[in-house]
């Protein structure tokens, strides 16, 4: 970035002013004015600039992370830097996630970004299981011990779409608890969670973890961050573009992770303006085909993946009613759609 071309350009012209003092022993006063204006460079660009780090590995879930990154932008001194991470499955090819871009802020390259070097006040993460998972993973360089050692503070922020839920729900419970266990929520300083009872659950199962003596640390350390309620968020418009991911993509890209990547960064999945829908959407086609590449789907748009009970043209017609844009793959959806005048953009034609 620019700034870091001042911090560059301010020590190259001191090497140069040492090394001419060094050689002709005169204009000791050049060099004099070529360091101070080094120091104050380095001092305003570095020392005393304070960065916040946003890690996302889920673009469709930046409600709350958008909320933060708001709040850290608004303090004095703060850059907030974001970076985007693959997320695929362990053995594939991380993908290529360049597409992704949240205007407003720095954006940078998870291949050119170094945290150790950086050293941010505070990193925000939206993934836990480092190695612990057994299909889905990030960078290894970008592990929780990695990004632990090298911030002020780590903050593991829950995803968007774990909604509320009872005491007698029993799978959302199970579903806590493996949270719990997880090595990037254990090694962070604040954990941000939507409600008060998804706080006492995950402090309980976290005190189970740890011993009663360790209770109190919990408590300081899950807080409950609530997005504010708009007018824009409960609109009509929240159901504003239709993403068709077909069986025939996954099974000509194998499932991919560029390929899927690709698909979001063409409709600006950060806006949070879209839902995927599977086509076919029986799950069990998806499964027969390959049961990794389902859950590889299923856990990269959680929360964003459209169902509907209807049958036959019922379905297609409530969906196409529902949406004013159609994005992906052949459907009677887009059939539909186009019809009605709507906009429809299919796989073929994306540039």
């Amino acid at each position: 970035g620019g700034e870091d071309n001042d911090v560059v350009h301010a020590l190259e012209e001191l090497c140069e002013a040492v090394y001419q003092y060094a050689v002709n022993h005169r204009n000791y006063d050049a060099l004099s004015d070529v360091l101070k204006k080094a120091s104050d460079i380095v001092s305003e660009k570095i020392i005393k600039r304070r960065e916040t780090l946003f890690l996302i590995t889920r673009p469709d879930r930046l409600d709350v992370m958008r909320e933060l990154m708001e709040t850290e932008k608004k303090r004095d001194g703060t850059v907030v830097t974001v970076v985007f991470l693959p997320f695929s499955l362990k053995g594939n090819e991380a993908g290529d996630v360049t597409g992704f871009h949240i205007p407003g802020y720095k954006n940078i390259s998870y291949k050119d970004y170094r945290p150790n070097l950086h050293y941010p006040a505070v990193i925000y993460i939206q993934d836990l299981y480092d190695d612990w998972n057994g299909s889905i993973t990030v960078p290894n360089e970008y592990y929780s011990a990695v990004l632990k050692a090298s911030c002020e503070k780590m903050v593991y922020v829950l995803p968007d779409d774990i909604s509320d839920f009872s005491d007698e729900d029993t799978s959302s419970l199970y579903s806590i608890g493996e949270i719990a266990r997880s090595p990037g929520l254990l090694r962070s300083d604040r954990i941000i969670v939507g409600t008060e009872n998804i706080r006492k659950h995950l402090i309980d199962s976290l005190t189970d973890l740890s011993g009663l003596k360790y209770k109190k640390h919990w408590e300081d350390a899950v807080t409950v961050f609530k997005i504010p309620e708009t007018e824009e968020k409960d609109s009509y418009n929240k159901n504003k573009t239709l993403i068709c991911l077909g069986l025939d993509t996954v099974e000509k890209s194998d499932c991919d992770i560029s390929r899927l990547a690709g698909y979001i960064s063409l409709y600006n999945a950060v806006s949070g303006d879209y839902k995927v829908w599977l086509y076919p959407d029986d799950i069990r086609e998806w499964e027969n085909y390959d049961r990794d590449a389902t859950l590889f789907i299923k856990e990269t748009f959680k929360g964003k993946l459209l169902k509907n009970e209807l049958e036959g043209y019922d379905k297609y017609k409530a969906i196409a009613d529902d949406f004013h844009e159609y994005r992906g793959d052949p459907s009677p959806v887009a059939y539909m759609m186009k019809e009605s005048g709507k906009n429809v953009i299919l796989r073929g034609d994306m540039k």
